[in-house]
Formats: C-alpha cells, sequence, structure tokens
C-alpha cells in the first residue's frame, strides 16, 4: 500500500496549456524541450516535448540563470551556422544541455563558418551527449571558452570531430581562454583525420587553475599536441586516463614548465617519439605510470624518468 505523501521525482504542472510530467531527480529547474525536425521558435513553446522550439540558442533564452535549468536536446536535432557567429551562446549560468539518443541518433551540430563556434559564456554550464562537426576548412575552434566568464565548465561524454576529410579540418575542438578555472572535460571523443591544419583537442590559451581533463580519447593529426597549454602556467591539473593519438613525433601533453598538478595513466600514440622525454613536456608536474608506443605493433614504453630517493 503506498505511503502518504511519499515523495517521487516526478513532477506534473501546466505549461502553455500542456501538463508536462517531468523526472526532478537530477535537478528541479525547469525543462525545454528542443528538437530542429518538429520544433518552432516562439511563444508557448519548448516547455514539452510535443511543443518543443528549434534552436539552442533560443532554448538558452528561455533560462533562468542559477536555476539548475535542463534543455533536452531531442534525437536527430541539426543546426549549422554558415555565418561569422556563434551557432549558439551558452550564457546564462548554471544551466545543462543533454542531448538525447545515441550514435547517429545524437544531436549535431554542424560549424560551416572558420569562426563558427558553440560560446560558453556564463558560469557553471554542463554540456553533455552532444556532436560538433566542421563542415568547412580550418574550423577555429568547436567549443570557445571565453576569459573568466566560462569558469566551472563541464563537457562530458561529447564528440567533437572535422568533417571526416582533411579539407574540413578543426583545428580545435575546445579552445580556452586565459584565467578560465575549474573546468572538466571527461569521457569525450576528439577525432580528426590525417592531414590538414589541425592543432589541438584541448589548447589553454594563458594561466587555468583546477583544470581536469579524464577519461577522454583523442584520436588525431594533432600537430602541436593533444593537450596544450604552453603559453600560461596552470595550477592544480589533473590530466588523467586519457587514450591519446598525435601527428607522427608530436607530444601528446605539452604544458609550460611552471604548470603543476598530476599526469597519470595516459596511453600516448606518436610514431617517432622518443619515449622517455618527448610524449609529455611538462616539467613541474608530477607523472605516474603514463605510457608512449612510438613504432606500430609495439607495446607502450613507460615515459618520463623514474623517481630516486
Amino acid at each position: 500500500m503506498p505511503v502518504k505523501g511519499a515523495k517521487t521525482e516526478l513532477f506534473a504542472k501546466w505549461l502553455s496549456g500542456t501538463l508536462a510530467v517531468t523526472d526532478e531527480g537530477l535537478s528541479t529547474g525547469r525543462r525545454f524541450f528542443l528538437n530542429s525536425v518538429t520544433g518552432t521558435d516562439a511563444g508557448g513553446y519548448g516547455s514539452s516535448p510535443d511543443r518543443p522550439v528549434a534552436t539552442l540558442d533560443y532554448a538558452v533564452g528561455l533560462c533562468t540563470a542559477n536555476k539548475g535549468d535542463i534543455i533536452y536536446v531531442m534525437p536527430n536535432h541539426a543546426e549549422s551556422e554558415v555565418e561569422d557567429a556563434s551557432i549558439a551562446t551558452l550564457d546564462v549560468a548554471g544551466i545543462y544541455v543533454i542531448g538525447q539518443g545515441s550514435g547517429a541518433d545524437r544531436a549535431t551540430f554542424s560549424l560551416e563558418h572558420i569562426n563558427a563556434t558553440i560560446t560558453i559564456g556564463a558560469l557553471n554550464v554542463t554540456v553533455r551527449n552532444i556532436v560538433v562537426v566542421s563542415g568547412i576548412a580550418a574550423c577555429v575552434a568547436g567549443f570557445t571558452l571565453t576569459t573568466g566568464v566560462s569558469c566551472n565548465f563541464t563537457l562530458d561524454n561529447c564528440v567533437i570531430k572535422d568533417g571526416g576529410t582533411d579539407v574540413l579540418e578543426l583545428i580545435t575542438g575546445v579552445a580556452v581562454a586565459t584565467n578560465v578555472d575549474n573546468i572538466l572535460v571527461t569521457g569525450n571523443e576528439f577525432l580528426t583525420v590525417e592531414g590538414g591544419a589541425v592543432t589541438s583537442a584541448i589548447t589553454f590559451a594563458g594561466t587555468h587553475d583546477n583544470s581536469r581533463i579524464l577519461n577522454n580519447y583523442m584520436n588525431g593529426d594533432f600537430a602541436t599536441a593533444a593537450i596544450v597549454g604552453s603559453v600560461g602556467a596552470g595550477t592544480r591539473c589533473l590530466i588523467q586516463g586519457n587514450q591519446i593519438k598525435v601527428k607522427d613525433g608530436e607530444p601528446g601533453i605539452e604544458l609550460k614548465a611552471d604548470t603543476t598538478g598530476i599526469i597519470s595513466h595516459n596511453n600516448i600514440d606518436s610514431t617517432g617519439a622518443v619515449v622517455a622525454s618527448g610524449a609529455i613536456v611538462a616539467a613541474d608536474c608530477a607523472w605516474f605510470e603514463n605510457y608512449c608506443v612510438n613504432l606500430d605493433g609495439e607495446t607502450g614504453g613507460l615515459t618520463g624518468a623514474a623517481s630516486t630517493g
């Protein structure tokens, strides 16, 4: 027999004439629904999966800062940007953008101008389970994190890739401006084919603190390194559990010499690299069991000098 007044994660309310039943187990904020196939960017839309909005930027505009609002990006949603602009600017603090579906059904955001990008313009934003793809030569960045206001950003279980040829390059997957702290990049795929002007999966443009890059798959022709932070020093970094393939002879991780933190259990494939010293460049970090393969068909060798004492 049910207990009178028992707590449930399901919550129902009338929104724009529609009774919406939502799962509030993750957040007590409002839910909005996004679908380019059936959606309309107009008043009265967005609060129900039967009446979604059509674009991410419009959905962001429906959110309220710091309430934990969630935008559900429905399966097979597709957007593209052909102008010199952000395909969407996530400038409301504390929101979640969560893609639904898996594999080819995941939402896809196509960047069709060299400066098209998804801009993170507020604190505490989370993006999960979407695909971002370059559709033009030398697209600058999949995600752009702006100075100061992009702190506490989480990128989780997304795919960031080029258009499948060396003339549809995505130069950098995530471009992090200086003074962007406390970011978490976890469980993502960064993919490029060989050739073209590809620089990195993640680039830090300057100083940063408590950056965590965990358990990502980075397989590309990255000509600088997969993870680059050679301009400004980072503090308290954690780079752990990443599987990395880079351009022949290049390091998998390259950080400014006075960057501090832990680099742990990463595997790097860089044909021709010097295993002991060339796979990771990070003089002031602590290294734990990182391996590099520098010749096809061989097992990885431990990279870095062993501590003594």
